[in-house]
């Protein structure tokens, strides 16, 4: 009976081993559908952009005139030399680069969903339908602001959704010193997206900082 009841309270390490693999497969499987479904648009909107920032960087005699707006952001965005990095990586092609860095961004979307939909619902169904849903709803642009949830092109606005995501879980789970190294990273990705990150996690603490917070006995006055 002992046995039962420590088995029940206690799954065996293999069962853990299974459902963890089975959680990533789910999760890869959304990913590889949010891909199939919203395709990669490498050089749509703001991409064209990027990318003839990184080009310039790569390769200095290219565009000589013009380029003074777009290598301002290149002095203070951290994205550049990221992709620089991973293009060297590549052997110098840029275009490798920027496809591997789109599938990790989409990928640790799909992963951060799962990470905050597990915090706010003990509920697996509600968990992989919130789950889909973001991968359901991978670029609609956010109402009054013209700017996708994330980008069916990699660039700074993509990891920095990405971070936010895992910044909300860990301000639910009270882990400050790595929602701080989170917020550091988004900043040097995009310095004004990350206010707005910080200013949601900050209104999101006090509130639960105010739920955690015991109720005071309010004192009854007896009448005669």
């Amino acid at each position: 009976m002992l046995d039962a009841t420590m088995q029940s309270q206690y799954p065996p390490s293999s069962a853990v081993a299974r459902r963890s693999l089975t959680h990533h497969f789910f999760l890869l499987a959304i990913s590889a559908l949010t891909f199939l479904v919203h395709g990669y648009h490498p050089f749509a909107d703001d991409a064209g952009l990027y990318i003839a920032g990184l080009k310039k960087l790569l390769d200095p005699t290219l565009f000589p005139v013009g380029m003074r707006f777009i290598l301002a952001e290149t002095r203070i965005e951290s994205f550049y030399p990221l992709v620089i990095g991973v293009t060297k990586l590549f052997g110098g092609s840029l275009e490798s680069a920027l496809l591997l860095l789109y599938l990790l961004t989409l990928i640790a979307f799909i992963y951060g969903a799962w990470y905050v939909s597990g915090l706010i619902t003990d509920c697996r169904f509600c968990q992989w339908t919130a789950v889909c849903l973001a991968g359901c709803l991978f670029t609609l642009p956010v109402a009054g602001t013209s700017i996708n949830i994330m980008e069916p092109y990699p660039g700074p606005r993509s990891f920095v959704a990405v971070l936010s995501l895992f910044a909300v879980g860990l301000a639910l789970e009270r882990r400050w010193i790595w929602l701080g190294v989170t917020l550091l990273l988004s900043a040097t990705m995009h310095p004004e997206l990350t206010i707005f990150t910080g200013s949601f996690v900050l209104v999101l603490s006090l509130l639960e900082r105010h739920k955690a917070a015991p109720e005071l006995p309010i004192p009854q006055l007896s009448g005669r």
